[in-house]
């Protein structure tokens, strides 16, 4: 969502809603804005990732919070983290702060990704380095 991404403009006893020509549109009750739009209040409105609703004061005096579950198309199911071994995944660093085996104190945070791509740029440095002195010497 940017600062152009859509305008709520107070109207009467509602509100009217535009969007301002956004790449991913604003949507009210699930329908999407071209234009301008009436919102009223137990209205939803999805600009983004946030929806925003329209109450009045009676609204919020019945019911303080209007925070709702997470949508099921935006939900993510729980999942273990990546960035983590297993075996630390409930162990906590220790009292050195560093790692076991001699490693670096931050390396218990690093994703398994990072580590591999890390162990393997030295190998594919000399690689390329002999492949540079290889075409040098064939050129000569």
């Amino acid at each position: 969502m940017s600062r152009a991404h859509a305008r709520v403009t107070p109207s009467g006893a509602g509100a009217v809603v535009e969007d301002l020509g956004s790449r991913n549109g604003t949507f009210l009750n699930g329908d999407q804005v071209h234009g301008r739009a009436p919102l009223s209040p137990g209205d939803q409105l999805l600009v983004g990732v946030t929806v925003v609703e329209l109450r009045t004061a009676e609204q919020v005096a019945s019911r303080p919070s209007a925070v709702h579950p997470v949508p099921p198309p935006l939900a993510v199911p729980a999942r273990a983290p990546d960035y983590v071994p297993e075996e630390l995944v409930d162990a906590e660093p220790s009292a050195t702060g560093r790692a076991p085996a001699g490693g670096h104190e931050l390396d218990w945070l690093l994703d398994r990704r990072v580590k591999r791509q890390a162990r393997t740029a030295p190998l594919a440095v000399f690689v390329l380095a002999v492949l540079v002195l290889l075409v040098w010497l064939a050129i000569r």
